[in-house]
């Protein structure tokens, strides 16, 4: 025991229950000890505690020098937004109307304009949180938005510009926004920079990473994806796979038209004959094809099928069948394995962002020929004008009475930009109208997503539209008027206040 716990102990129990021992003193201290009064002991002991405590003051080691002050942060460039837009962002940070941060982030961005100060902590550990903020929020930081973002490794998301040495030892968040904003600049050396650190990345961070390699996807990019398709993890080839499916003349596009094209004959019925594939070998297990199919409702070699045609490039199979996509379609539908073929091409359409395709595919769909094919991607592909020509035609009929409710709403939830006055107007007639119960039921589901593309120019007319009325609606569906109107109202109002 040391002496100053020896002095504590001793103290704690009373000196007449314990005496003090000086013997574990050094020496020079030991001998200064041993001039103390030791008439009494509690005088001795109060005596000892005062020199002891001395003692060890005297002998620490002085304070080292304070760190280094941070440099200060550059001079601000942009001004700030109004005060009142900032109050918006107060609201949506602590929880109302959240779903507007994105369009807030973006509006503020595009009027050359900043956070203010005061947000800046908040909005940053937002966006820790939020990986698909991480694009939009360094656009609205200012100067002083990134220098506090370097001071916080969590938030090294933010951090401007191409830092090599954030690139090595940064987040994962902070590494993949890095390759996102490179492979928009300069794609190559975004690939580059990827190449070698893959070898030391883990397997999630490698998927991740992977991704990014959409933006700015070319033909200079099939060796390294050639390469991962040999290796051992399961998500990262898939990642590969889809990558290359994206590329019409990449080799495994190639090769996958070389394994479908013997296996498609157009009879002039017109009918699609198909030969399923016999086998799934080690080459098409490679070139991502599925040994064991997720599709349940497709057997196992139809499923084979599907995969190869998601990977088939559409405009070969045009020529090698001399057929319009819409002829290939109908010939499919009229023959056996319709699902397998529509589902591929489906995919493919997609993955190929090929609009005829696409547009064919949605009409089928409504058609209601092929009700159980998942076509709501294929809005993606669609520019917004031709998106709304396939859908406008539905919703002018009776106020939108279609057989299909469903397939209506997945359509109007796959329509992800700014919507006409027209098809605005439509949507409010919709909505109010007490006889579309069972499509506006589907409607209410992604109610957020339809106001962030509404006209907010309509605000009036929503307003007038779902003002409770004498009808009988549902307390659930004017519950849901209500809410849409004053999310409408506030993204109006901001709106007007950020737009210069």
């Amino acid at each position: 025991m040391g002496l100053w716990q020896e002095i504590i102990s001793v103290a704690l129990v009373g000196t007449e229950r314990q005496s003090l021992s000086l013997a574990g003193a050094d020496a020079a201290l030991g001998d200064f000890l041993s001039h103390l009064e030791a008439k009494e002991s509690a005088p001795q002991l109060l005596s000892a505690a005062a020199v002891v405590a001395h003692w060890q003051r005297a002998g620490q080691l002085p304070m080292s020098a304070p760190p280094a002050l941070l440099e200060p942060c550059e001079r601000e460039e942009l001004p700030h937004c109004s005060s009142r837009a900032g109050q918006y962002l107060t609201l949506m940070l602590q929880g109302q109307y959240k779903e507007l941060i994105p369009e807030w982030l973006a509006r503020v961005a595009a009027a050359g304009q900043r956070v203010p100060e005061q947000h800046l902590p908040e909005l940053l550990e937002l966006g820790r949180t939020r990986p698909e903020l991480h694009e939009l929020i360094p656009n609205v930081l200012g100067k002083r938005g990134h220098w506090l973002a370097a001071q916080n490794p969590d938030w090294n998301y933010a951090v401007a510009g191409d830092d090599e040495t954030l690139w090595q030892t940064g987040s994962r968040a902070a590494r993949l926004l890095i390759l996102e904003r490179l492979r928009l600049a300069e794609p190559e050396l975004a690939r580059e920079r990827l190449i070698t650190t893959w070898s030391q990345e883990l397997a999630d961070d490698r998927a991740a990473f992977l991704g990014t390699l959409r933006a700015g996807l070319s033909l200079a990019d099939e060796p390294f994806l050639e390469q991962v398709l040999d290796e051992r993890g399961k998500q990262v080839r898939r990642i590969a796979t889809d990558l290359l499916a994206r590329l019409p003349e990449s080799q495994l596009c190639q090769r996958m038209a070389e394994r479908v094209l013997p296996l498609l004959q157009l009879t002039p019925e017109p009918r699609l004959e198909v030969s399923l594939p016999e086998a799934c070998d080690k080459a098409m297990i490679r070139d991502g094809i599925e040994p064991q199919p997720l599709h349940s409702s497709l057997g196992k070699k139809a499923g084979w099928l599907r995969q190869m045609l998601a990977a088939t490039v559409l405009s070969r199979l045009e020529v090698n069948l001399n057929a319009t996509p819409a002829q290939l379609v109908q010939a499919a539908n009229a023959g056996e394995w319709a699902q397998a073929l529509l589902e591929g091409w489906v995919t493919a359409a997609e993955r190929q962002q090929n609009q005829v395709w696409a547009e064919t595919l949605l009409r089928e769909w409504l058609s209601g020929r092929t009700p159980g094919i998942a076509v709501e991607g294929l809005m993606a592909v669609l520019p917004p004008a031709t998106r709304e020509a396939v859908l406008l035609p539905l919703l002018q009929r009776d106020g939108g009475q279609q057989p299909n409710k469903r397939s209506i709403a997945l359509l109007i939830q796959g329509c992800q930009h700014a919507w006409s006055p027209e098809l605005s107007r439509i949507y409010l007639r919709i909505s109010a109208d007490s006889t579309n119960a069972e499509l506006f039921s589907w409607l209410a589901q992604s109610r957020t997503q339809i106001i962030r593309c509404l006209d907010p120019a309509l605000l009036e007319e929503a307003a007038t539209a779902w003002a409770p009325t004498d009808q009988t609606r549902p307390a659930w569906w004017q519950r849901h008027l209500d809410e849409a109107l004053a999310l409408l109202q506030f993204r109006h109002d901001l709106i007007k206040e950020i737009t210069p």
